[in-house]
């Protein structure tokens, strides 16, 4: 019996919904599946560069259209609140600004889109496990969804499951190393005067032991967006240390005037950010892997967005191909455009973390 489905998109952040929303306007038969109904919250800073902009404009998303700019980044120093700073270069497109969109409101309009192009959209969906064939080939999903396990299958399935999403991790095959994986926590805040530049905070430090990273302020309406981004060399990492780390950069952070009546607004949330992109573990027979969930994130800035769209178009427009074609792995074409995209240096460039 032919499937109701050509592809199977897992995960409905910025990856996964750009990837299902270029494959609809292509007349792919889609389905998008995440575990949550959007909007939901994520822990992200929220920050557009303008090659994001370019790109989500391009695509008709409304939240990319608006919004006061941010006209560059300034770099702090924590150790005597010097500061230096730059404007953006212009983008290909002209673009000379960034902007600030909270996940919750851009990952929403980018799903939407897919669902306005044509892709099927299942929320409350927990992928268990991939469906195969004989001989290996990934053909499908295994999914709890109302209570009940189902099986879809496709001859095609997308992976956006983040950086240590279930069906990511089965499908790299391999567990990855400590340094694969990096961590950020976020929380907004109000006390700080009118910012338009992506603010960037050097070096973080705990217990006197610097530690590869950085903290950031960026602007976001009536409040601000804080937090840490950092990579931890040690086999254990612990909730406590994500606070330490945090804690350490308020508190420099609060001894530079700007900067001292920060007040907490909301929850500090986390989330870790995997940057071992490897391109011929992105990809197998019946299977790409989009976003974070392919390590496709700056292992020197930790930017993440950009990357993610430009992935999901990179895993569409492969998919695309194999579908067009008659066949069923677009794992050559999707492993030779990741290749072509991203230098050949990031994985060295991951152990020169700032």
């Amino acid at each position: 019996m032919r499937s109701a489905f050509d592809a199977i998109v897992v995960g409905a952040g910025p990856a996964g919904s750009v990837t299902a929303l270029h494959l609809a306007r292509r007349g792919v038969r889609v389905l998008l599946v995440d575990r949550c109904d959007f909007p939901r919250e994520k822990a992200c800073g929220d920050g557009l560069t303008p090659r994001s902009v370019d790109i989500l404009r391009a695509l008709g998303i409304a939240c990319a259209c608006s919004g006061p700019p941010v006209v560059g980044i300034r770099l702090w120093d924590l150790r005597d609140g010097s500061r230096t700073g730059h404007g953006f270069r212009a983008t290909a497109r002209g673009t000379t600004h960034g902007l600030v969109v909270s996940r919750d409101v851009l990952d929403d309009q980018i799903c939407a889109g897919a669902r306005a192009a044509g892709a099927t959209f299942w929320p409350h969906t927990t992928v268990m496990a991939p469906l195969r064939r004989d001989d290996g080939a990934v053909c499908g999903i295994e999914a709890r969804r109302d209570g009940r396990t189902i099986a879809v299958r496709a001859p095609i399935t997308l992976v956006a499951d983040g950086a240590i999403g279930r069906l990511g991790r089965e499908l790299r095959g391999r567990a990855d190393s400590g340094s694969d994986l990096e961590l950020a926590v976020r929380q907004y805040a109000r006390g700080v005067s009118t910012i338009d530049r992506f603010e960037f905070f050097l070096p973080l430090v705990v217990e006197r032991r610097v530690i590869p990273g950085y903290g950031w302020v960026f602007p976001a309406g009536d409040r601000v967006n804080i937090g840490a981004a950092f990579y931890d060399p040690t086999p254990v990492r612990t909730p406590n240390m994500l606070r330490r780390v945090y804690a350490e950069f308020l508190r420099g952070l609060r001894d530079i005037p700007r900067f001292s009546a920060l007040e907490a607004t909301s929850p500090l949330i986390g989330a870790p950010l995997r940057v071992g992109l490897d391109p011929p573990r992105c990809a197998g027979e019946g299977w790409t892997l989009v976003g974070d969930a392919a390590g496709v994130v700056n292992p020197f800035t930790g930017e993440g967005i950009a990357y993610a769209l430009e992935s999901g178009e990179l895993a569409a427009a492969a998919a695309w191909e194999a579908l067009s074609q008659g066949h069923e792995s677009a794992s050559h074409g999707y492993r030779r455009g990741l290749t072509r995209r991203y230098p050949p240096t990031w994985p060295s460039v991951a152990c020169c973390r700032v």
